[in-house]
């Protein structure tokens, strides 16, 4: 049988340990609440920098497309369509460039640059291998 004595300072290190949970919970609630809090004042100071204020009222979509004449939806749609083709063509063009880049290379060029990569890598190997 254990004695009383036994169970009164289990008792009362169940009760320390419990205050002690509750005052870890509490104290670390309060400062997710302050970050929290400051996270939030900060989100919105960047978001109300953003927001543009000399923006007019009613833009100038504020009716919906359905309503509108055909005319108007199929030039704006058109408008769309071209731009959308311009930024295809101009990726178009610069990869074009990238490859006749590439294409200029010869196999000489390429392994002179293989070459120099690989004495670069080997040096800084061994620096690496100093510091240790």
């Amino acid at each position: 049988m254990v004695p009383a004595w036994v169970w009164a300072l289990l008792w009362i290190f169940f009760f320390v340990c419990l205050g002690y949970g509750v005052y870890f919970v509490i104290r670390h609630g309060l400062s997710a609440g302050r970050k929290v809090g400051k996270t939030g004042s900060v989100i919105s100071e960047r978001v109300t920098r953003l927001s543009d204020t000399n923006l007019p009222e009613t833009p100038e979509d504020s009716v919906p497309f359905f309503i509108r004449p055909l005319w108007e939806v199929s030039d704006r749609y058109t408008t769309v369509r071209t731009e959308i083709e311009e930024r295809k063509t101009q990726r178009k063009h610069k990869r074009a460039l990238i490859r006749q880049r590439w294409d200029s290379y010869t196999l000489t060029d390429l392994e002179t640059l293989e070459n120099s990569l690989e004495t670069s890598a080997s040096i800084s190997d061994s620096r690496a291998q100093d510091v240790q």
